[in-house]
């Protein structure tokens, strides 16, 4: 289904079947498409797949729910959850932003409180859809969504003014199997890097928590800082923040959510000597996922006087009990 059919748009818009998900939304959608479907036809694995999403979205984007939003399955398990969201509004601010590969359209979301304008384009017909009937219920009016490709739409002679930022959140599974390279993703998010960097000063590119920081820091060149974001100590997803200059070293930010939305926030720089190993002390330790992801766990630890059970895993000892470990 796509924008041009009538149907689909119907189905966002009839209030019966959002009575009934809303109602219904503990069942599973396998359990409503063998009890319902001969009441809904060919439109009740529409409202299964709901039922599904509305159950994950009632934690992971409560806002979302609460305003009867709707998702698709790829799209919800792969946008940004409304905590992680909320701290990027504090470093992502400006007049416009170019949004590419908008998704579920979360972090647009987010961020159009901090902006007066925000483009964001997608492929995606169906979602686009959703996303701009969802910004309806949620009172949004400064987000243009476009059903257009990344790469016509900033090729396009029309699109001549500058943007304050790009924000990029490729597809890591183009082909259902996850990449490990940003070079694999859809689109090629290196390949288009430059142009982004015409348009607009600073880009912000979101990659899998698995992606290699290092890896990060080849691919994409000019990386001023990166953010290890985390949420309720796992890690969600990281985010590269890249500018049109070379960066000496480039600043690793470990930022770790919690519930009640404060954070743990660490700024590592250069690289610097761990502590010195010694299979001793009476205090075992580890830190959170997100330092332990930056790779700079041993800084973390000298920080607090600690010593290394080994170089090259992020457990430590000591004899007494710092504070804020």
């Amino acid at each position: 289904m796509t924008l041009i059919n009538g149907k689909f748009n119907q189905l966002l818009l009839n209030n019966t079947f959002l009575s009934f998900i809303k109602k219904h939304y503990s069942l599973s959608g396998a359990e409503i498409m063998l009890r319902y479907k001969s009441m809904f036809g060919e439109d009740a694995s529409f409202i299964a797949t709901q039922a599904d999403c509305f159950k994950k979205a009632e934690d992971k984007l409560p806002t979302f729910f609460k305003n009867d939003c709707y998702y698709t399955a790829k799209s919800l398990e792969q946008c940004t959850s409304e905590a992680v969201a909320a701290y990027k509004q504090t470093i992502i601010k400006g007049k416009t932003l170019l949004e590419i590969c908008g998704g579920l359209g979360v972090d647009s979301w987010a961020l159009s409180k901090n902006f007066e304008q925000i483009i964001s384009v997608d492929t995606d017909e169906e979602l686009n859809a959703i996303v701009i009937n969802n910004y309806q219920k949620l009172g949004i009016k400064n987000i243009q969504r476009l059903s257009t490709p990344a790469e016509s739409y900033i090729s396009s002679p029309k699109t001549l003014n500058k943007f304050t930022a790009v924000y990029a959140d490729p597809d890591r599974r183009p082909s259902s199997k996850r990449t490990g390279s940003l070079k694999d993703s859809l689109p090629d998010i290196t390949a288009m890097l430059p142009d982004l960097l015409s348009l607009a000063e600073t880009v912000f590119i979101k990659a899998s928590p698995m992606y290699d920081i290092s890896m990060g820091f080849r691919e994409l060149g000019t990386v001023r800082k990166v953010y290890v974001l985390g949420y309720k100590n796992e890690v969600k997803e990281l985010l590269f923040e890249v500018g049109q200059e070379q960066t000496a070293e480039p600043e690793i930010h470990t930022v770790n959510i919690y519930g009640d939305g404060h954070c743990d926030e660490m700024v590592f720089g250069k690289r610097k000597e761990g502590p010195p190993i010694k299979d001793e002390g009476d205090y075992f330790f580890e830190p959170d996922s997100c330092i332990i992801k930056s790779g700079r766990y041993g800084q973390y630890a000298v920080s607090f006087g600690l010593n290394s059970v080994d170089r090259n895993i992020p457990f430590f000892t000591g004899n007494t009990l710092p504070e804020h470990f």
